[in-house]
């Protein structure tokens, strides 16, 4: 029987992480550690892992976030706070866990800004984008604690790079939440900025855990899962006003480009280690929203 510890196990991704390693592995022990556990405090966050015993894997999760808007406001707040959320776990980890398989998760937002089909090999090639560097820089951290401790202590794990995560239980200010709530707040007109021909690798939250999930095991110091498929936010925008027969204007600023057309994260590696995403059938973007509205509809 398998224990896990999943830290940021009431955020978003954390939550639906969690009801997958219960529903896959119904005799695992999966150890839950959310807000209240502040583990920006290092006797907390020590407390928490000397209590858990021996785990077989560390889902570290948590972490503080927002939009590219927020992040840019928040910078001090959320660095710090990441900061010390990052080294404290990393700390604890090789104090109280060296058996365990650490896996961390970083994002496209520690890419350098200059690539647009991010490979793991770009991955220290460059700056990051300024605005949000703060938040990159502490994925990258995470990464480089994680080796030190492989260094030292011969711990094992990996750090997976996720897509931009969406689905039901989001109440984050991130593209497709937002945009439901601003449909949901202005049924006569939609006002989006840019031009709408901007591409992200969307990729639905079951469909990530189980990616999550699927490569926990992976040795190297980082794997890109996302979805491998990228869609505009005008498929977005369009996915959204057909399942929910939204009846307002949509009006795209199109004297504003918006962000870089198109940022993606290149599978590749993770297709030649597991097959991925070919051995899991992956949710379409229209049955990702389906589902993502049909839960906001049951839980408000």
């Amino acid at each position: 029987m398998s224990r896990y510890l999943v830290t940021g196990a009431d955020g978003f991704i954390g939550r639906h992480l969690v009801a997958l390693l219960r529903s896959v592995e119904p005799h695992a022990d999966v150890l839950t550690v959310g807000r209240h556990c502040k583990l920006d405090v290092r006797e907390n966050c020590m407390d928490v892992f000397m209590a858990a015993g021996a785990v077989d894997y560390i889902f570290h999760l948590a972490d503080v976030s927002g939009n590219a808007q927020w992040s840019a406001q928040h910078a001090v707040d959320q660095f710090f706070s990441n900061t010390k959320i990052s080294t404290n776990v990393l700390e604890a980890t090789a104090v109280h866990q060296r058996s365990a398989r650490f896996i961390g998760v970083s994002s496209l937002w520690a890419y350098p800004s200059h690539v647009r089909l991010a490979r793991e090999s770009d991955y220290w090639t460059g700056p990051l984008v300024e605005a949000t560097q703060h938040y990159g820089f502490n994925k990258k951290l995470i990464g480089v604690g994680l080796q030190a401790c492989k260094q030292q202590y011969g711990q094992k794990g990996t750090v997976l790079v996720l897509g931009s995560t969406y689905g039901p239980g989001d109440r984050s200010d991130h593209v497709i939440p937002s945009l439901i709530q601003r449909m949901s707040d202005n049924q006569k007109s939609l006002e989006i900025w840019g031009n709408g021909y901007q591409r992200r690798d969307f990729t639905f939250v079951e469909d990530q855990v189980r990616s999550m999930y699927l490569h926990r095991d992976f040795d190297g110091p980082l794997l890109n899962i996302s979805s491998g498929r990228t869609y505009s936010i005008r498929d977005v925008v369009s996915a959204l006003v057909s399942t929910s027969q939204y009846g307002g204007e949509v009006r795209y600023q199109s004297d504003d480009p918006g962000e870089v057309d198109e940022r993606a994260l290149d599978i590749s590696l993770a297709t030649a280690y597991s097959g991925w995403p070919s051995i899991h059938k992956m949710h379409t973007l229209e049955e990702g929203i389906r589902l993502t509205l049909k839960g906001r509809q049951n839980h408000g």
